[in-house]
């Protein structure tokens, strides 16, 4: 009945229990070296018992568990070599024009170019400069309707649109009336001067010839001719190089008078 409850367990505190109970006879008998044959035999024995037996055989697998943390990135590895160029693919067709954009700003001004070689010498001849040798300009002038009383002088200008070099003298100045004769001042006559021209200029085509102004009468009614007098104050006879002035003088309370005149640059000595 005993046998059949043992095991190593209790078979250790059953020695355990023997040594307490003998202790004291070893102790008395001076036997603490000697041995027990029974006892000897069962601490055996539990040895014998307390080891392992043969493995058995392997379990099956468990169930997978979960998924780790991922860990840090490794190092980035060295560089591939450059794959081989790839074929060159087909043209595209041209796209339709983009609408004309927005006008941009004005850009600043550009640097001033190199002056370009002179041109040729225009025709007529620029102001501020004086008639050539044996050159001839013309105009016209006009007087009136005039209503004021009988006596009194009036005044036309016969300006030069290109000046001459020098002044004329008196008698250098012609007037020519519609009969083609020359008035004189105060109203002689006399043969028109071959001074104007070889046949005489008329009004519709006034000549001089050079160093001279002819002034020519193209109609006149109740106006007589006095003299033509340079721009000075003094009314002398002649013409300034810029112009000359036509006196003549109201032969009844209305009148009027216009022609044409032609002055001609002296000839080259």
């Amino acid at each position: 009945m005993i046998n059949k409850h043992l095991n190593p367990a209790t078979g250790i505190a059953l020695v355990a229990l023997v040594l307490a109970m003998t202790g004291g006879a070893f102790a008395a008998t001076g036997g603490g070296s000697a041995t027990h044959p029974t006892l000897d035999a069962a601490i055996a024995k539990s040895k014998s018992k307390a080891k392992a037996g043969p493995r058995g055989p392997a379990g099956p697998k468990g169930a997978t568990g979960a998924t780790g943390a991922t860990g840090p990135a490794g190092a980035a590895g060295p560089a591939g070599a450059s794959g081989a160029k790839g074929e060159n693919g087909a043209t595209g067709a041209t796209g339709a024009t983009g609408a004309t954009g927005a006008t941009g700003a004005t850009g600043p001004q550009g640097p001033q170019g190199n002056p370009g070689s002179p041109g040729p010498k225009g025709e007529p001849w620029t102001p501020n400069n004086t008639l050539p040798k044996g050159a001839t300009e013309t105009g016209s002038w006009a007087v009136g309707n005039v209503v004021h009383s009988q006596g009194i002088p009036q005044f036309v200008a016969l300006s030069f649109p290109i000046k001459l070099t020098e002044p004329l003298e008196a008698s250098h100045v012609h007037f020519i009336n519609e009969a083609g004769e020359e008035l004189q001042e105060f109203g002689t006559t006399g043969p028109a001067p071959t001074e104007c021209g070889t046949p005489a200029g008329t009004a519709e085509e006034p000549k001089a010839s050079p160093g001279n102004l002819c002034v020519y009468e193209a109609n006149r009614n109740s106006m007589a001719f006095e003299k033509i007098i340079t721009l000075a104050r003094s009314q002398k006879a002649g013409a300034s190089i810029t112009g000359a002035i036509l006196k003549v003088v109201l032969e009844e309370e209305e009148g009027y008078a216009w022609g044409s005149w032609a002055v001609t640059e002296a000839a080259a000595e």
